[in-house]
Formats: structure tokens, sequence, C-alpha cells
């Protein structure tokens, strides 16, 4: 049975650590960063949004389990009482068959905290982004990117 168990100091500090590695490998495998600033920006990241950690105000910070085991997790915040933005979702590679699962989970934690919209970011052509259309998000906001230098 899949569950989403708040995050402990202990998993949230376990979390935080493997999050920046994701983070850093994210940025860089984009293509756009170096490892040096990919660093900084997840730093920074983490700093401005957790900065008490799982006591911040308006983020919600899970383990995904199944059957007991931790097998992902889970990070959303609020950002009004209906607008809720996807800051981080992970599942481990060998449990990817249940991300549908998970999702659906999260889409009801949510709605039952009020929330009425979800939002992620994923970069393009990436298995992440290809898991969130299938649930349906839709692109609504494009950026675009050109290295000049």
């Amino acid at each position: 049975m899949l569950k989403l168990e708040k995050m402990d100091r202990k998993s949230y500090q376990d979390y935080r650590k493997e999050s920046l590695a994701r983070i850093v490998n994210d940025y860089v495998g984009s293509g756009y960063y170096k490892k040096e600033e990919a660093a900084r920006m997840a730093e920074e990241l983490f700093m401005d949004m957790l900065p008490r950690g799982t006591n911040t105000p308006g983020q919600f910070l899970y383990n995904i389990t199944h059957n007991k085991e931790k097998i992902g997790i889970l990070w959303y915040g609020v950002m009004n009482k209906e607008y809720g933005y996807i800051n981080d979702f992970f599942i481990n590679e060998e449990h990817r068959d249940l991300e549908n699962e998970a999702l659906k989970l999260l889409e009801e934690h949510a709605r039952n905290n009020g929330v009425k919209s979800l939002e992620v970011s994923a970069y393009a052509n990436t298995p992440k982004m290809s898991l969130f259309e299938s649930r349906g998000y839709k692109p609504y906001f494009v950026r675009l990117l050109k290295k000049i230098s």
C-alpha cells in the first residue's frame, strides 16, 4: 500500500542532501549550467524556500512509502489557499511503476487541503515531463533560452 508519511528531522536532512545532488545533476544535465553554478543555485533554492525545514509554513514534505519501505519523496507548497506547486517529486527507479499512483495520492492530499490547481516545472523531453503530461498536466507558460556565449 502506498502512503505519504511526514518527514521527520532525520528524513529531512537525508532528503536535503540527496535532493541537492539530484538538483545539481538536473541542472547540469540540462546543458545550461556548470556544476559550480548548479550547486550554488540548488543551495540557494533550499535556503529561500525552506528556511525552517519541515516547519516552513505552507510547505509539505513527505516520504512516499510502499508497504512501509521508503520509495520516494514529495515536496509541495501552497502559495495561497487554492494554488499549489510541486517542488520535488521523486520515486526510486525500481519503483517507477508506482509513479502514477503516487501522483494520484499527492493530488488527493492537496485537494483535501483546499488546493484547486497544482503546477510543476519539468525540463522538456524528459521522463518527468512525460509523466506529468500523462496525468493531465498541460503547459501554460514556456520559457525559452538561448546561449549567446
